[in-house]
């Protein structure tokens, strides 16, 4: 059981508060940073006053003390780039919840997956809804195309046999257009080149045509079954490859290796 919540605030900006949050459970915990409207005045930032998907993930992973120690290094690894990655202008909420949608789809579809629990419905939807909205959100305000195509990774750690030829593609249109954008403005005078910025948009209509593609195909998946705990088994290189530190830190590999899929 969840013994302590403390949530502290950390930076204040003109629009919103970083805050940190901790949950203890005696025998370990985890712990986040959450982004919250200025609004809300620094002596109310409490659990009744968090965003309610916030909440979801908090309750859902408290659930189950005794393996929330081993998530806290995937928590932690995945919750910061959200931040940085955040669209700057008129996307707050869409930044916000990309920081919390990180959170459950990182860790709660890992930790779903890992355990076998497909048939628990309160974590497959949580998961799925989560690995629908953030991947949406990324796509739609896209200003860095590693973060979307991390996304899809994320997503194919799963699902990776539907779309492994679209995503090598996208990798190498996301390649292109990290390259693009990197030439179109001058280093020296930070103008930008007009003939290069024609060449990035052109590769960004190649990335956000494979990226909608992709989209559309997920939203077609079937119900998902107990087989795709096999699938993941049988692709744990991908996983291995797309997630290297937090699957070598959690040591997730060998106990995927181990496990048999669940009768």
């Amino acid at each position: 059981s969840v013994q302590s919540i403390v949530i502290s605030p950390l930076i204040s900006t003109r629009s919103s508060h970083l805050i940190r949050i901790m949950v203890s459970n005696g025998g370990g915990g985890f712990w986040g940073m959450f982004k919250i409207r200025r609004n809300t005045q620094n002596a109310d930032i409490k659990k009744t006053s968090l965003p309610p998907k916030v909440k979801i993930a908090i309750n859902s992973m408290t659930k189950y003390a005794d393996t929330i120690t081993a998530v806290n290094e995937a928590f932690l690894m995945y919750m910061q780039p959200s931040f940085t990655d955040c669209p700057k202008a008129n996307s707050e909420q869409i930044c916000e919840d990309n920081v919390q949608n990180s959170t459950s789809l990182n860790v709660m579809r890992t930790f779903t997956a890992v355990n076998g629990y497909w048939n628990r419905e309160d974590l497959k939807a949580h998961a799925d809804y989560a690995l629908f909205h953030t991947w949406k959100a990324t796509v739609d305000f896209q200003i860095d195309g590693r973060k979307a195509l991390h996304f899809t990774r994320t997503f194919l750690a799963v699902d990776y046999a539907n779309f492994k030829e679209t995503v090598d593609i996208l990798e190498k249109a996301t390649m292109s257009m990290d390259q693009a954008k990197a030439q179109f403005v001058d280093p020296k005078t930070g103008e930008e080149i007009p003939e290069k910025k024609e060449e990035y948009e052109e590769f960004k209509k190649d990335f956000d045509r494979l990226c909608g593609e992709i989209l559309a195909a997920s939203a077609k998946l079937p119900e998902r079954q107990e087989e795709h705990f096999k699938e993941i088994v049988n692709f744990v290189p991908i996983i291995e490859t797309y997630h290297l530190r937090t699957v070598r830190a959690l040591g997730w590999v060998s106990k995927l290796k181990n496990k048999s899929a669940p009768k």
